[in-house]
């Protein structure tokens, strides 16, 4: 049996001055809130969302910290079709290639930079 604890609020991001990265300048955020009891924002170190600033956001900071701030939900996914696009042009690109390079005796398919008449 799995017990799951819905009641703890959702993790907001240690990211406090919404430069995209968790780094030493949300740590300075969070160092000089550290202590607010009540009502602070993530702007202002909470990063758990739960309106203090304490432990619990400084260990948020350290388990993202170094990579991006956390992730909208309306962010964007990669589609897989842009992989399968990707293939298709690579394969198209090396059958063109082959193709020129097999019937190179057989009407010579390469542009003529310099005119051999003349």
């Amino acid at each position: 049996m799995r017990v799951i604890n819905n009641d703890l609020p959702p993790l907001t991001g240690a990211d406090f001055d919404s430069d995209g990265d968790v780094d030493g300048a949300d740590f300075l955020t969070w160092q000089r809130n550290n202590g607010t009891a009540n009502g602070a924002a993530t702007s202002n170190g909470d990063a758990d969302g739960n309106g203090a600033v304490n432990g619990a956001d400084l260990a948020v900071w350290r388990m993202q910290f170094g990579g991006p701030g956390a992730v909208g939900a309306g962010a964007p996914v990669p589609e897989p079709a842009a992989a399968s696009l990707a293939a298709l042009a690579s394969m198209l690109t090396i059958t063109i290639h082959w193709r020129r390079v097999n019937t190179r005796g057989k009407g010579d398919m390469r542009p003529r930079i310099f005119s051999t008449e003349g």
